[in-house]
């Protein structure tokens, strides 16, 4: 890329930051690390029976042999717990969930040498385990840790102390979104722990921000504004833990957080697969975020009941649309990159969608497989890794690094119908490009079909690929390239189904193996069917998918 065009990048990216971000980027990097020691600290009593949830999964396959994100390590010696060059597993190894998993009980003794091991082995200057992310799941870890084992333990609770104290001044206000909401969680979980004037003081601050910022992540509709499916399941379960925390030590619960919870609890059942785990939209694949009937069963327990809504919705705060009927289940991405100040977690996906036909995913995202700053990260984050249309070989939205979006997505609902079942939305991603006006889709299904429109327009030529990845599950039956037709097989508990896909307006299409990517460090094998139409004016192509008989 020349000088000239990274130059332009770095400014779309930096224009769309608040202005306390930079600050606190800038504090982050000239501020001198402190080590508060604290002497003497004293703890709130426990009012009610001690239970969390979910539990994680097992993690700690022997001693100093440790599985996270589907790559397990073998530490020989001492473990390394500030390994930058994997980044994301080592912050899984500071996170401690391990500490709360489906086998904890099991291994009570060497999660206890673990939790006094971090302590001999971490100081203020340790790069990754004093990052304020890992440090405000630990904190909470531990802290859930010593409630359930009910022990006096002055080593952890002094270092719960020091780490709650160093979180305070070293709040995520450079990168804000949901690890903002971690901080505050960790801070009132602390505040509740601990008792005297500091913790108060914690408590009743933290409790106004969090309620502010809540205010601010959730949207009216229930949907988390970063609008991953995967970080909305993890920010729902942090709120449960606060509404938790409230019921241990028998306080009031804020009214807020009961019915914030109880929107983002249906937003989740509401904007679901029939399968109930995560749609693939933004950053978002299995494994990360608690299962849905864990959270279901732990909302239950609360108290948290959702609004269950049938048949078609949108979602318009969001930017999604869920149509739905007995047969068929369309999720839609119809809403704008965002939020634009931290687009850390989106993709250049505006319009793409998934599908279930009978309960069964079959047209489904790629996936995302890493975090790290790599081509596959960037590849996975691009458009053409989704299905939805990509034009002159350009993203939608100018994706870049991990976790950096230039250029972004403006994306508008031009036409609802929720007793049609027809959804159709436009976006500008591409109107940079000097001879593209505009880029629409229309959605529709009927009692066994869907039908999509694509249509772009455009002043001059261009050359346009849209792209539809099939399920790894489904087998392919037959193909016709030259009549743009194709079959596949879905496996249903009633037996095999058939459907086609028929493609109409395009100038080609083939399909071709490709690669889904289901979690961390995993890859699959599945089919991609790509269609190309080159333009000089306004084109459209229709899909039509259809459940035979």
């Amino acid at each position: 890329m020349k000088s000239f065009d990274l130059v332009g990048r770095f400014f779309r990216t930096l224009k769309d930051l608040k202005f306390k971000q930079i600050i606190f980027l800038l504090l982050r990097k000239i501020q001198k690390p402190y080590l508060f020691n604290p002497k003497s600290f004293s703890k709130r009593k426990l009012k009610s029976e001690v239970y969390f949830g979910p539990e994680s999964k097992s993690s700690v396959r022997e001693k100093n042999c440790f599985d996270f994100l589907n790559k397990e390590k073998h530490f020989r010696n001492k473990i390394d717990w500030n390994d930058e060059q994997d980044l994301l597993w080592t912050y899984n190894l500071n996170y401690f969930d391990y500490l709360n998993s489906t086998d904890a009980d099991h291994k009570k003794d060497f999660l206890r040498y673990l939790i006094l091991q971090w302590i001999d082995d971490n100081s203020v200057k340790s790069s990754v385990a004093w990052q304020p992310y890992p440090m405000s799941l630990r904190i909470v870890n531990w802290i859930k840790w010593s409630l359930k084992e009910n022990k006096e333990n002055f080593e952890l609770d002094r270092s719960i102390q020091q780490q709650s104290q160093w979180l305070s001044k070293n709040v995520e206000h450079h990168i804000l979104a949901n690890h903002l909401i971690a901080n505050y969680k960790a801070l009132l979980f602390a505040g509740f722990y601990f008792k005297g004037r500091q913790a108060d003081s914690w408590l009743n601050k933290y409790k106004t921000l969090l309620i502010k910022e809540l205010d601010l992540q959730i949207f009216d509709d229930g949907g988390h504004f970063e609008r991953s499916p995967m970080y909305h399941r993890t920010v729902l379960v942090d709120l449960l833990d606060i509404i938790n925390i409230y019921r241990i030590y028998n306080f009031e619960v804020p009214a807020e957080f009961n019915i914030i919870a109880t929107k983002m609890l249906s937003f989740m059942i509401d904007f679901s697969h029939i399968d109930r785990k995560v749609p693939f939209f933004h950053d978002s694949v299995f494994g990360i975020s608690p299962e849905y009937k864990e959270i279901i069963d732990y909302s239950d327990k609360l108290g948290i009941v959702a609004n269950i809504k049938q048949g078609n919705i949108l979602f318009s705060q969001s930017g999604y649309v869920r149509l739905r009927n007995k047969t068929i289940n369309l999720l839609m991405d119809v809403g704008s990159i965002g939020p634009k100040f931290q687009p850390g977690h989106s993709h250049a996906s505006t319009l793409s969608l998934e599908c279930s036909f009978l309960g069964k995913r079959f047209i489904v995202n790629s996936g995302i497989s890493t975090y790290e700053p790599t081509n596959k990260r960037i590849e996975q984050r691009g458009t053409s890794s989704h299905n939805t249309i990509e034009i002159d070989g350009f993203n939608s939205s100018e994706v870049w690094s991990s976790f950096r979006v230039g250029r972004k997505a403006k994306a508008k609902v031009e036409s609802y119908s929720r007793s049609n079942s027809v959804i159709k939305a436009s976006h500008n991603g591409y109107n940079w490009l000097k001879s593209i006006k505009g880029v629409t889709r229309y959605a529709k299904i009927s009692e066994n079909s869907i039908e999509i429109v694509d249509d772009i327009f455009s002043s001059g030529s261009f050359s346009a690929k849209g792209r539809w990845y099939i399920h790894p599950e489904i087998r392919l039956i037959g193909s016709d390239d030259r009549k743009m037709q194709y079959i596949f097989s879905l496996k249903t508990e009633n037996g095999e189904r058939l459907i086609a896909i028929n493609i109409s307006g395009a100038k080609c299409s083939h399909l071709e193996e490709s690669e889904f990517f289901p979690g961390f460090n995993m890859v699959k094998k599945n089919y991609c069917l790509t269609f190309t139409y080159n333009g000089n004016c306004n084109e459209s192509v229709k899909s039509n998918i259809s459940l035979l008989e």
